[in-house]
């Protein structure tokens, strides 16, 4: 059976809330991880199949988070970004450290889903 794990990391209980609602249409298990000790801890457990980050300061310092949570040169867990943040830059950044997909607030929580639901399939 494929790992239906969803790890959450977001400052915002209340974003990740939403996100986690969302993510109930799709039969995942999704675990919000209020700090990025938890989230790293977690993904080494869990080995989930997607990590979503709903904020950029995460990744400010660089792609050492991102090499945390995808320890080897897999592309598993999948990583998304959802930030305010729509700087051109910060976007290639990102993309140039390894996430697999940014998206920005105000969200379509359907292409959300529809994305989720792609990764399991």
């Amino acid at each position: 059976m494929t790992n239906r794990h969803i790890l959450i990391y977001s400052p915002s209980e209340e974003a990740a809330a939403m996100i986690e609602g969302c993510l109930e249409s799709i039969a995942c298990r999704a675990t919000y991880c209020p700090t990025l000790e938890q989230i790293i801890t977690q993904s080494q457990r869990l080995k989930p199949r997607l990590v979503i980050i709903l904020c950029c300061a995460a990744l400010i310092n660089g792609s050492e988070l991102i090499q945390l949570l995808r320890p080897t040169s897999q592309h598993h867990p999948a990583i998304y970004v959802i930030s305010w943040q729509q700087s051109e830059q910060m976007v290639l950044s990102l993309l140039e450290m390894g996430i697999d997909q940014y998206m920005t607030f105000p969200l379509c929580l359907q292409r959300l889903a529809a994305k989720g639901v792609a990764l399991f399939e």
